[in-house]
């Protein structure tokens, strides 16, 4: 049920969610998402597994189907401030709400006292992995026990379960949210801060050297607070995330000024419950919450407002480019002066608090809706500067275009990685064991994905050691088959009878030479559009690769009038599979330098 200007209608009602006397209803709105059932059920069927997926979890979630929790909501405008209620019936039954807790003073007070946006809430981020079990048992399983034996931590446990159940966000002038995204600041409470630092620390490591990026944490010290900063050399991110832990609390920022401003304004005695508009609140406001947003609009007006100017600006021109009026009238005449605008806005404060099993939500707003629109505009989420965009352009598209070169190559290194541990997996199961002698042979792409039926049996691998994607295996146009991946290709070798073969050849597989011997390469698909070096694996992990510009340089398949690497191409002697790579500068079978890549 929808209504514009007025309350809702019997049988729909809102009396735990009602607005202030005083306050005209510009809009109402009743939702229950219990109706969808029939139509989800529908759709569960005709759409299939990943559809009837999304459905169970629209349902645990509460948003639709029998669990979902009837849902109400009223935008009211008055003299003085603007309120938007929120009303969720039941919402204790729903899968965040069994979660949730009750905010203390000091959660709220984690918000520094000049923040521009913030908000805290209570959140358990283990729940999530509640959530995944519910929807898909086996999977859930299967891949944290994955994800454990790759990396020796357990996410459920020692990530997620580390932290909570209060966690929260801000940006303040201080660290410098003023300007920009990069002033936001992550906080969580951690029953211990310490460990989960260290156990996060370890963790990126060993995912940065599995993934072949350089991607290790910089230990530094703020004072006496040990830091962390996780920093990728060459990187054109504006961004450096920066952790540390301070009375039992868990920071992460965007740089390491801003980590530097957090850790400082967490030590002072002062916080958000200083500010003007939280002195003003109703005593007993701030009590049995959920959650708690704040929003600083009157900070945000003066950037929002020449923001708005220089697009306004910017549209007559663009008008006026496309054959419009050449005497345009001055479209900044249409928004308000900026002191006219800002007389009397206020920030916007954020409550959500339960009440039997219900949630209740009531923020209020600047009592006009065109600041508000004007601050967003200002704030860290809205930020745009028309002004700068061509100038900036063309300083950072040609970085851009080599940022997108690396990061193809990192993901290639990245996936070869991924094969040798698929490779691994697959030959320690003794999936494919051709000869009976109880030692297991190393796979193709087609057999590691679960795409194609493993050698000398009918079955195909399950559950696969690599995604589904690469199983996509197209002829190369010389016999065999490859996959692409990430503006890449990729091929895996195996030794053969006569020679080596890989995916699609039907030349048969040596089965003692491939219990112990398998080697893999990476190319462009474009060289010098979608990347530049090739690269080598084997099944000593060592990964190898060439500037691929020496030599007429691999780039797509003979399919699609290319170069591709044979599978001697990095190896020491042409035609022998058993052969290495010489390494040290010394040339490889195709002329180019093959180098070990760390």
């Amino acid at each position: 049920s929808i209504a514009f200007g007025r309350g809702l209608s019997a049988p729909f009602s809102m009396p735990k969610a009602s607005l202030p006397r005083g306050m005209q209803p510009a809009f109402t709105l009743a939702f229950d998402g219990r109706a969808l059932s029939p139509l989800l059920a529908e759709i569960g069927k005709e759409e299939g597994e990943e559809a009837a997926m999304f459905i169970d979890i629209m349902d645990e979630l509460g948003l639709a189907g029998e669990n979902a929790a009837p849902m109400t909501f009223a935008l009211g405008h008055g003299e003085v401030e603007s309120m938007t209620t929120r009303h969720v019936e039941g919402w204790k039954q729903t899968l965040f709400g069994r979660a949730a807790s009750v905010l203390s003073r000091d959660d709220i007070e984690l918000l520094p006292a000049d923040t521009l946006w913030g908000w805290v809430g209570t959140f358990r981020p283990n729940i999530l992995v509640e959530l995944a079990r519910s929807v898909a048992p086996e999977e859930t399983i299967q891949g944290l026990a994955a994800a454990k034996m790759a990396t020796g931590v357990d996410v459920e446990k020692d990530i997620l379960g580390a932290i909570g159940p209060v966690v929260g966000a801000f940006a303040s002038t201080a660290t410098g949210g003023a300007a920009g995204p990069g002033g936001l600041v992550f906080f969580a409470r951690s029953s211990n801060a310490s460990a989960f630092l260290s156990t996060l620390n370890g963790l990126v490591s060993r995912l940065g050297q599995q993934m072949g990026m350089p991607l290790s944490p910089q230990r530094y010290a703020h004072g006496s607070i040990p830091c962390t900063a996780f920093t990728i050399p060459g990187s054109m991110l504006p961004f450096e995330p920066c952790v540390a832990t301070a009375n039992g609390v868990v920071f992460l920022a965007a740089s390491r000024g801003a980590l530097a401003e957090a850790l400082d304004q967490a030590g002072r005695d002062t916080s958000i419950a200083q500010h003007p508009r939280m002195i003003a609140l109703a005593d007993g406001s701030l009590e049995n919450l959920v959650a708690f947003g704040f929003n600083d609009a009157p900070k945000h007006l003066e950037r929002g407002f020449g923001v708005v100017g220089m697009l306004q600006t910017s549209l007559a021109s663009l008008a006026q480019g496309f054959g419009g009026p050449q005497e345009l009238p001055d479209l900044t005449k249409l928004l308000p002066s900026y002191a006219t605008l800002a007389r009397g806005a206020r920030p916007s404060v954020s409550l959500s608090y339960t009440r039997g099993d219900d949630l209740l939500q009531a923020v209020t707003h600047d009592s006009s809706w065109l600041a508000r629109a004007v601050a967003m505009a200002g704030s860290p989420s809205g930020q745009m500067q028309p002004m700068t965009m061509g100038i900036a352009s063309s300083i950072a598209i040609p970085k851009l275009l080599s940022a997108r070169l690396a990061a193809n190559e990192n993901a290639a290194i990245a996936t070869l990685r991924s094969i040798g541990s698929a490779q691994a997996q697959f030959h320690h199961s003794l999936a494919v064991d051709t000869d009976f002698d109880g030692d297991g042979e190393y796979g193709f792409l087609g057999e590691l994905a679960g795409a194609q039926r493993l050698r000398g049996q009918e079955h195909v691998l399950d559950p696969a050691m690599l995604s589904p994607t690469f199983g996509a295996i197209e002829a190369d146009g010389c016999g065999g088959g490859a996959v692409q991946r990430s503006g890449y290709w990729f091929q895996v070798w195996l030794p053969g009878e006569s020679d080596a073969v890989c995916d699609t050849m039907s030349s048969p597989v040596m089965a003692d030479a491939a219990e112990s011997r398998w080697c893999a390469y990476a190319w462009p698909v474009d060289s010098g559009t979608s990347g530049n070096r090739a690269f080598y694996i084997d099944e000593r992990g060592q990964l190898f690769a060439c500037t691929n510009d020496e030599r007429q340089p691999y780039s797509g398949t003979c399919a699609t009038g290319g170069v591709a690497p044979g599978f001697d191409a990095a190896l020491e002697r042409r035609g022998d599979i058993s052969a290495r790579p010489p390494g040290g500068g010394t040339r490889s079978a195709d002329g180019n330098r093959w180098t070990v890549n760390y």
